[in-house]
């Protein structure tokens, strides 16, 4: 399997790579710091289901705000805008099943960026688009 990647503040081990599944869908398994989160956004291409395997979450999506326990799962549909921060005071983890695959390599992609001139020709290439009032990183 590739990785562990370090992208966007988090830990992202990928557990089933798109490649092998001839790109039909990822699972992933990612860490978030405490209080770690990533701004509203969006992705054009995947479905997303997000698990909670460990710590407290707070998801907005669109203009709900969720609170997730483990066990908690829930799903977005791609060209949802949601954002996601782990609200609780240890590391938190989420299993992230992507479908079609290709969330592992996003990860890959981002983990390798050398400077932030870079994360917009990142994000363009796997349709992830985000709002101009997005916020800071884990605002939910």
């Amino acid at each position: 399997m590739p990785g562990p990647f370090e992208a966007a503040g988090a830990t992202v081990r990928v557990l089933v790579s798109s490649r092998r599944t001839a790109g039909r869908y990822t699972v992933c398994e990612v860490e978030a710091p405490a209080r770690a989160g990533v701004p509203l956004h969006s992705h054009a291409y995947e479905d997303n289901y997000f698990y909670v395997l460990a710590g407290l979450f707070d998801f907005r999506i669109g203009t709900r705000d969720v609170e997730a326990a483990p066990g908690f799962g829930l799903f977005i549909p791609r060209g949802t805008a949601f954002a996601l921060r782990n609200r609780g005071g240890a590391t938190g983890r989420l299993m992230v099943f992507a479908r079609p695959g290709g969330l592992d390599l996003l990860a890959r992609d981002l983990a390798a960026l050398e400077g932030a001139a870079e994360l917009g020709a990142v994000l363009d290439k796997h349709g992830i688009a985000i709002p101009a009032n997005s916020g800071e990183p884990g605002d939910v």
